[in-house]
């Protein structure tokens, strides 16, 4: 972990009457990484440091309480594509072997890649 700035020091003291969406234990945690590379996809312009990460964070939030219905409900079909709820069951039944289940309907489609 890195040391402790002014710079740190001074941003804890400007966000202490915000609430904090994301709360990670330092630079390396794998949480911030992620948002810390989606910010500076985003922003390109984005340093590399706790602060700057958060401030990005801020402005994507901040844009997204002002999208178009269309563009959140794609954002949000997006995100749907990846939680997978439910049980978790085996594929049984006839010529299973090169098929997998589609998560949209349940039917069998026969995969492309190879074992």
């Amino acid at each position: 972990m890195s040391d402790i700035t002014l710079e740190d020091i001074r941003s804890m003291i400007r966000g202490k009457n915000k609430y904090s969406l994301i709360s990670v234990d330092n630079d390396s945690d794998k949480h911030y990484r992620t948002w810390a590379t989606l910010v500076k996809k985003v922003y390109p312009e984005t340093g590399d440091n706790l602060y700057e990460t958060q401030r990005g964070m801020s402005r994507i939030r901040d844009t997204l309480s002002i999208m178009e219905a269309n563009d959140i409900n794609s954002i949000v079909n997006t995100l749907k594509k990846y939680e997978v709820s439910g049980s978790v069951r085996p594929i049984r039944g006839v010529k299973t072997y090169a098929y997998d289940k589609s998560r949209l309907d349940n039917r069998m489609y026969k995969r492309s890649r190879s074992n």
